[in-house]
């Protein structure tokens, strides 16, 4: 019986790490002593300066924009990785793309008390709609939507940024007359705004961003955690951008 135990603990244990990203720990502070501060994972606000802030370690992963290894999966193991270690906050050091399609991301991260977290969040300001595509990269997974009534195609690892002006609307829709649809006001200072169409996990481990000026109804278009969506875009690059002008709706 022990024996047979032992054959299938150690047939789950290599299955699992087979289906498991490794992330790497390229430094690690070694006198720093983990204080709890949530389990939260958010990305520093480019303006901030870090200098009172220790570096707790900096984590490495990379993705094959497969079903097993993508963005999706990458980020949520960061999370984990990093609220281990004790790190709550990250900024991106490094992105490096292969010409065999993987991507390879470095990290810092860093511990912040709620209170800083939150004044980081806060100066998070972003007049453009994301809309991203899948993360998969197989021709199957091009996703269609209309944007203001007009029929539109996004390819897996890329993303629409939309510039909504302070009181311009814009309206998707997914599935026609049964879907999905979303409306979204363009207002100042409006809080990011991230959506999808696909099937990778919305916001993973991790709460939403709000929004200024939108409403969903259920159905195939999500919100995306706006951490995850720079996350996104940083590791995408610029040539994953394609800036979309909509027609305008009729009031």
């Amino acid at each position: 019986m022990n024996k047979l135990f032992l054959s299938f603990l150690a047939f789950t244990l290599l299955s699992i790490s087979g289906y498991s990203q490794k992330i790497s720990v390229i430094y690690q502070d070694p006198d720093f002593f983990s204080k709890r501060e949530g389990n939260f994972f958010f990305m520093v606000h480019p303006d901030l300066k870090l200098d009172n802030h220790l570096l707790v370690a900096t984590l490495k992963g990379t993705v094959t924009n497969t079903h097993k290894l993508n963005l999706n999966t990458l980020f949520d193991n960061f999370k984990r990785k990093a609220n281990y270690l004790g790190a709550n906050m990250f900024r991106i050091d490094t992105v490096a793309r292969t010409e065999h399609d993987s991507i390879t991301v470095t990290i810092n991260i860093y511990q912040f008390f709620k209170e800083e977290a939150e004044y980081s969040n806060n100066k998070f300001k972003d007049p453009n709609i994301y809309i991203m595509g899948e993360l998969i990269d197989e021709p199957d997974y091009i996703t269609n939507l209309k944007i203001n009534k007009e029929e539109t195609f996004i390819s897996p690892l890329t993303y629409l940024a939309i510039e909504l002006a302070d009181g311009e609307k814009l309206k998707l829709n997914k599935g026609g007359f049964t879907g999905t649809q979303v409306t979204f006001k363009g207002a100042p200072d409006r809080t990011p705004t991230f959506v999808t169409l696909g099937n990778f996990t919305a916001s993973p481990s991790v709460s939403p961003g709000g929004g200024v000026g939108v409403s969903f109804s259920s159905g195939t278009i999500s919100p995306v955690n706006m951490h995850f969506g720079y996350f996104i875009i940083a590791a995408l690059g610029e040539k994953a951008r394609i800036n979309f002008e909509p027609a305008k709706l009729e009031d």
